[in-house]
């Protein structure tokens, strides 16, 4: 019968591929961070139980009504039941537009307000003398995670060499309050590494210092500690796994050199790597990782709660854009 052929056009015209008309609904997802999310992904839910429904009717429809002879008694009945089919059908694209327009309003609200969030995290960060830019956390926040951990193999062979020149600028204070103790942790996390060739030498010289009473004496077994730190980052590229090589190099120079900057440092760089990070040069810069050796912890902590609120917004603006 003609009336069940238009009913299917208009159907299947109005409507999203199901499996019905082998299509799906066409109703935008709710991003999340909308301030009005929970009423809106609810609205969604219904819409896409009314939807379901209406594919549902169509099906009985055209089963019940496929075929009816024009004299038959259920052509009254069939076209009643288009009828109100399409009336449904409109009041559910009516609604479908006016829940894409209430989502787009919502979205283009949250974007407003997570650009502006944004500039004034970027803002903050620069107060602390890094000249970072929205897109470079944008950029670090879509690099994929191996390109990410060779940066901050990057920044720490950076820190390595700034960390190794103010040591041999000052070698025994470097050393003052490195103890038997610390030695013997030293070395046992350098042998549960299974390094191979065992540097037999670099222990001894990091247990002689340790156990020196007197450290004005260790001036010489000091310089080649350090010697080797270096040597080993410099070795970094060559390793069969760079980034745990820049890791090890690291924990050397936080178990080893009394500077508590340098310390302090190693361990919020892996907090903080992405405030260094400029994807326009795509390196990183001696000048950047110095500029973080003259931040107080405070300002540290400051920089690492900043970067962890931008990396936040910087999700959520792009969840909203999506």
């Amino acid at each position: 019968m003609r009336i069940v052929n238009v009913l299917f056009l208009i159907a299947c015209g109005l409507f999203i591929p199901t499996h019905a008309c082998a299509q799906g609904s066409s109703l935008p997802e709710v991003p999340i961070g909308l301030s009005d999310r929970g009423d809106l992904t609810s609205q969604r839910l219904k819409l896409e139980a009314d939807y379901e429904q209406l594919v549902l009717d169509v099906d009985t429809h055209r089963a019940h009504c496929k075929g009816v002879p024009p004299n038959s008694p259920l052509v009254a009945e069939c076209q009643a039941s288009q009828s109100s089919l399409n009336q449904r059908i409109a009041a559910y694209k009516k609604s479908e537009t006016a829940f894409a327009s209430a989502v787009e309003h919502a979205k283009n609200e949250r974007r407003q307000t997570l650009e502006k969030q944004v500039a004034r995290d970027v803002q903050a960060i620069r107060q602390l003398g890094l000249n970072r830019r929205a897109e470079d956390f944008v950029a670090w926040e879509e690099l994929a995670s191996k390109a990410k951990n060779e940066f901050e193999g990057e920044v720490f062979d950076t820190l390595t060499d700034i960390a190794v020149d103010k040591a041999r600028g000052g070698i025994l204070e470097a050393f003052k309050s490195f103890d038997t103790a610390k030695a013997t942790r030293l070395v046992e996390w350098i042998r549960a590494r299974g390094i191979k060739p065992e540097p037999s030498a670099f222990i001894a010289a990091i247990q002689r210092v340790g156990n020196a009473p007197d450290k004005t004496r260790v001036a010489e077994d000091a310089e080649f500690i350090v010697k080797q730190i270096e040597d080993f980052r410099k070795g970094r590229a060559a390793a069969s796994d760079p980034v745990e090589s820049a890791k090890f190099v690291s924990g050397l120079l936080e178990s080893t050199i009394s500077d508590p900057q340098v310390a302090f440092l190693i361990t919020e760089l892996k907090l903080t790597t992405a405030a260094l990070y400029n994807n326009a040069s795509r390196r990183v810069a001696r000048a950047e990782v110095e500029k973080l050796t003259r931040l107080t912890e405070r300002e540290l902590h400051d920089l690492h709660r900043l970067q962890v609120l931008l990396e936040k917004h910087v999700k959520e603006l792009k969840s909203v854009n999506q």
